[in-house]
């Protein structure tokens, strides 16, 4: 799975689309009064416009909202059904704004994978801390017990997914080693809430119910007191 062409690439592209009648009425304008030269002439308006928005820009992609493509097959049918046939893939919107609250069972998530922290991952939340979930074929153990602060994430095909029956429950956190010091990093990153392309598919993506079948016993949330 790949991010969506970059940020910067679709603002450059609606920067070359400006049409260039008004970059000439800009320079007229900036000879016609020499005493004011205007701030939209020529490679000052794109100056100013990098100066000015790309801040914007660069703080809404990483910390507000993005776009994804969904590269592979391993959450088809409810992502890029149609990729292993003939390679179509979906764009997602990503809610990334504190991407770690109200996490549900059933909710696609972005996260950084465990054994590559550079890649981006989109898998479905299994079963949430606490939680006693029956485990594929392929894990050492017939059923794990989520821990706390983690989540245990599959694909949606199971054949073409690497998730949780291969490498545990994820953390919600994880520590990334900086100049010989710990820092905690963020490894769920976003929650996917919406469909964007193409349009026969766009809407928002509800959370599967599927986990009831995964989930022997629901956990009891930390701090959680009964009445």
């Amino acid at each position: 799975m790949f991010r969506a062409r970059s940020i910067f690439q679709l603002f450059n592209d609606t920067l070359k689309k400006r049409p260039l009648s008004s970059f000439a009425n800009a320079r007229q304008e900036s000879q016609s009064q020499a005493t004011r030269p205007s701030v939209f002439s020529g490679s000052a308006w794109y100056t100013w416009a990098f100066i000015t928005w790309v801040p914007v820009f660069v703080f809404l992609h990483e910390h507000v909202y993005d776009l994804m493509w969904v590269r592979g097959p391993s959450m088809a049918p409810a992502l890029s059904p149609d990729f292993h046939a003939t390679g179509r893939r979906d764009v997602v919107g990503v809610n990334m704004w504190d991407a770690k609250a109200n996490l549900e069972r059933g909710m696609i998530v972005a996260f950084r994978s465990p054994r590559n922290p550079e890649r981006i991952a989109l898998k479905r939340i299994i079963g949430l801390e606490g939680d006693i979930v029956m485990a594929r074929n392929r894990y050492p153990f017939p059923r794990e017990t989520v821990p706390q602060g983690h989540v245990w994430v599959e694909g949606a095909d199971q054949a073409r997914s690497l998730d949780s029956n291969d490498y545990g429950p994820i953390y919600q956190e994880y520590q990334e080693r900086k100049g010989g010091a710990q820092a905690l990093t963020c490894l769920i990153t976003g929650q996917v809430t919406r469909i964007l392309w193409p349009p026969s598919r766009m809407g928002k993506i509800s959370n599967d119910r599927s986990w009831r079948r995964r989930v022997l016993s629901i956990g009891i949330p930390p701090g959680f007191v009964h009445d």
